[in-house]
């Protein structure tokens, strides 16, 4: 899933010389799917969500949850609020920050960590 398929393609990845890729920032795309398709929404650091991540915790109870993964965590084949780790986020009543990335290693997970989320 790294081209939009329409009759001007439109990049959903982009290169990035510290983690090798990441989503496109500030990004929304319906991708077209049999079903109807899905919107995808990227932050301004080029993760999928439809909100920037903060670095300060939006209260003194407020539980947060990084997460860093491959397909299955960015959500390919989804809309973010359908994500797995949307779904924790209400369920938990917690804060997520969703830092997964397709196509991704547990190498690039680290190196994700390292420049975007070791000060959260």
């Amino acid at each position: 899933m790294f081209l939009l398929r329409q009759s001007t393609h439109r990049m959903l990845i982009q290169y990035d010389p510290d983690v090798g890729h990441i989503f496109v920032p500030n990004l929304r795309a319906r991708i077209p799917r049999q079903d109807g398709g899905y919107i995808l929404v990227t932050n301004a650091t080029g993760f999928r969500s439809d909100s920037e991540f903060d670095k300060a915790k939006n209260g003194p109870d407020q539980f947060r949850i990084l997460m860093f993964g491959d397909s299955y965590t960015a959500g390919d084949n989804v809309a973010n609020e359908d994500r797995y780790s949307d779904q924790l986020g209400k369920l938990l009543n917690a804060e997520v920050q969703n830092y997964g990335i397709s196509g991704s290693g547990t190498d690039q997970h680290l190196l994700i960590y390292r420049k975007f989320a070791k000060d959260v």
